[in-house]
């Protein structure tokens, strides 16, 4: 008997404690904007303006974001056919990446690049994408050959400039 009033005095403590309710037990989480802060790393810049009759023109370079929750690393480049009398300087047309989410416009004495994302904290589709730009000037070594100009550029920082 004794045992039956114990266990009967448990139950009625348990049955008489409150119990969560969804809105006491739910937990809220904050969602932070991902920025473009840290400035893009341009590596092995090349700029090579072929001479006629000679191998096309190209200008190519390693592309490195090591923002957080951004991080991306692609390889740029546009390239010219062999006889063509194009320049690799095009100042008013944007060239894609290995990534799609990357393009760049150079302008020889400057490199452009745009760099689009998705960040889920922005809101729902559409608004969850943004595209942040940046410019620097280069500062290139010029070498002349037979063959034409070579521009080279070991390595570069593009801060970012603006976001959209």
């Amino acid at each position: 008997m004794l045992v039956l009033l114990s266990i009967l005095a448990l139950l009625s403590i348990a049955l008489a404690a409150p119990t969560p309710t969804n809105a006491a037990s739910a937990t809220t989480t904050t969602c932070h904007a991902l920025i473009e802060q840290t400035p893009w790393t341009i590596s092995n810049l090349t700029a090579f303006d072929a001479a006629p009759g000679y191998n096309g023109s190209y200008v190519s370079f390693h592309f490195c974001d090591v923002n957080d929750g951004l991080e991306l690393e692609t390889d740029c480049s546009r390239y010219l056919p062999k006889g063509s009398s194009r320049s690799p300087i095009d100042p008013a047309t944007y060239y894609d990446c290995g990534s799609n989410e990357v393009r760049f416009i150079y302008a020889g004495s400057s490199l452009i690049i745009e760099r689009s994302f998705v960040d889920d904290c922005l809101g729902p589709v559409p608004y969850n994408s943004a595209i942040a730009y940046g410019t620097e000037d280069t500062n290139v070594a010029n070498t002349t050959s037979l063959a034409g100009d070579t521009c080279t550029q070991a390595e570069m920082f593009v801060k970012i400039t603006k976001e959209s």
